[in-house]
């Protein structure tokens, strides 16, 4: 893995160019000509354009896959040439490309909360994605039983364990199954390929690795778009590459005003970032440059008290053992009463 370095103290507003900052075209080529499919013809894309588009797609979190390809690069393209693209590179691919662009960020000079007795601290975390019922995912993909009841799970899911940096929440590593692998198997994974220094700590939380005490978050946001297993991970892994660059934006906006960057909100950097980025490419070319660097600077002013996150406040009670919840009979035929 790469040594920290010193990025670029300055706020993108142009993803594409802050993209190839994390991974250069050359790098790009030269991981394709190792490891890439060995298709004929010539793709509208290139592999650096829809690996920077597939990104920038998860960064924005809207629209389908075609619409922000158009934005980012104005090629036109349909969603079906773009899966089959996607089923071509296969996720194991983008695994490659992480331990090349992924670095440690923390400096103990500059980030001190980073670290612990002169330790970079580092966190193992794992979270299940659901799949969707897809005749592709369901033959491949495997249903954990539920944990109460006789009922089958409404999806399969994708678990990903990913080791981050402390302050930053950048992304160091990561390893995926979907075959009801656990917690610990993906870690060794993760630790078997990953170079770590013995000046770290490594956390993770008291549940890490019991999968019968840990349920994985619900919502529109956790179900997957991917139709095949590879593709769903490949998904993940744009994810992480995404967070990537967003782990930047925060350090720019923790020096602007004058914070640590645990104060600084990734959630809201992240949604300031994706909005300026698909503004600009879509009319950045109609703004001058001086215009431009000054809606830049206004957006930064702006997160340097929208973004800050309020320190605790000092316990007015004191820290008490909570009663545990009791595991109440599960209902499975709801019953409707009339008053």
């Amino acid at each position: 893995m790469p040594d920290a370095t010193t990025p670029d103290h300055s706020f993108f507003s142009d993803f594409p160019k802050a993209f190839a900052t994390l991974l250069s075209e050359a790098c790009c080529q030269l991981i394709f000509s190792l490891h890439g499919p060995r298709g004929g013809g010539l793709p509208k894309l290139t592999a650096w354009q829809w690996i920077m588009a597939r990104v920038y797609h998860e960064l924005a979190r809207s629209g389908n896959f075609s619409a922000n390809v158009k934005t980012v690069t104005r090629i036109t393209i349909s969603d079906a040439a773009l899966s089959q693209r996607a089923f071509s590179i296969g996720w194991k691919l983008i695994d490659e490309i992480l331990p090349a662009v992924l670095r440690r960020l923390a400096d103990i000079s500059r980030h001190p909360g980073a670290f612990h007795g002169g330790y970079r601290l580092l966190a193992f975390d794992g979270t299940r994605f659901n799949l969707r019922n897809t005749p592709a995912i369901n033959a491949r993909a495997r249903k954990t039983a539920c944990r109460k009841g006789a009922g089958v799970p409404a999806f399969a899911h994708l678990l990903g364990v990913v080791i981050v940096e402390f302050g930053h929440h950048q992304p160091l590593a990561a390893a995926f199954g979907w075959q009801g692998e656990g917690e610990l198997t993906l870690t060794h994974k993760i630790l078997r390929r990953l170079s770590l220094t013995n000046r770290c700590h490594i956390l993770a939380d008291r549940l890490f690795g019991i999968p019968s005490l840990k349920s994985h978050l619900h919502g529109r946001d956790n179900l997957l778009d991917a139709q095949t297993p590879e593709t769903a991970a490949q998904e993940v892994l744009a994810m992480l590459l995404a967070a990537s660059l967003i782990a930047t934006q925060r350090e720019v906006v923790a020096e602007r005003a004058g914070l640590e960057i645990l104060r600084i909100s990734f959630a809201r950097v992240l949604r300031k970032t994706a909005a300026l980025c698909e503004l600009l490419a879509v009319v950045g070319d109609l703004i001058d440059s001086g215009a431009l660097a000054e809606w830049v600077e206004r957006i930064l002013e702006d997160l340097k008290t929208s973004a800050v996150i309020q320190k605790w406040r000092p316990r007015s009670c004191p820290r008490t053992l909570r009663q545990p919840t009791k595991d109440w009979p599960k209902r499975k035929s709801p019953v409707q009463s009339h008053r």
